[in-house]
């Protein structure tokens, strides 16, 4: 009997870590390609990983292409699986690898990843950056800038441990970069998480992950449903002013 009590516990206990585990909400997180041969993706013009982009920025100063952004093939160099991503920068100019998910509001973002610099460079700056964005325009972002070495390492970017997505975001962005001059960084092994966990959400923050959703003009909790606690909220903000000189603008989000 006591050993059926001891076992029973266990599985419960796996059950429930199981149910809140950390779910990463990135496609491909460790930018995989697939193909045996390493030559084959080191190539700027081959198409990039499924579900991430390169994005490069050219100065007005540099003479030519600043910048390539490109998978190597190398698993013996890579932090996990086959691949990584390798952002170099030849002269004046920023190089970055992103991916771009639906997301809810109100909750607290963690993103991480594995970087590292060239061996045989000095200390260069990379970029973990995380953007929070409405359907239309970024409204907060989140920048933390670390020194790297030719070792692999995993950095953090957890918007200060205290921010959470603000009201109205519905897209969120992973971003790392490289932003020193004539330096090569490699990205590998993305990690987005958020607290809490998607399986502890409600239904109206699971709901906000899908393409496209909006709450209601009604809906002034912001729980998805219209009720009398939008009417009380309303009746709360009845009679303050609203004129753009008054001190708090008079609005309840």
């Amino acid at each position: 009997m006591k050993k059926f009590s001891m076992l029973f516990l266990i599985l419960a206990i796996a059950m429930v870590m199981t149910g809140v585990a950390q779910a990463n909400y990135l496609t491909n997180p460790g930018l995989e390609i697939g193909d045996s041969d390493p030559n084959y993706w080191q190539d700027p013009c081959y198409p990039e990983p499924n579900a991430w982009s390169f994005w490069a920025e050219y100065e007005a100063i540099a003479v030519g292409p600043s910048t390539a952004s490109y998978i190597e093939g190398d698993a013996a160099g890579a932090h996990g699986g086959e691949d990584y991503a390798m952002l170099d920068v030849y002269s004046y100019g920023r190089t970055f690898v992103f991916q771009q998910r639906f997301a809810a509001e109100d909750i607290a973002y963690t993103l991480k990843t594995w970087v590292k610099g060239f061996a045989s460079s000095p200390p260069a700056s990379a970029r973990i950056k995380i953007e929070f964005y409405d359907w239309d325009n970024l409204i907060y972002e989140e920048i933390k800038d670390v020194a790297v070495t030719g070792t692999w390492a995993q950095y953090t970017n957890d918007s200060n441990g205290l921010t959470k997505a603000p009201i109205g975001t519905r897209r969120i962005t992973s971003t790392g970069g490289n932003i020193s001059d004539y330096t090569v960084i490699y990205y590998d092994d993305f990690e987005l998480t958020s607290d809490p966990v998607y399986a502890s959400l409600d239904d109206c923050q699971k709901t906000q992950f899908q393409d496209q959703f909006d709450f209601d003009a009604g809906d002034l909790t912001r729980d998805c449903l219209n009720d009398l606690r939008d009417i009380a909220l309303l009746g709360l903000y009845w009679t303050r002013c609203n004129a753009q000189d008054c001190p708090d603008y008079g609005h309840g989000y």
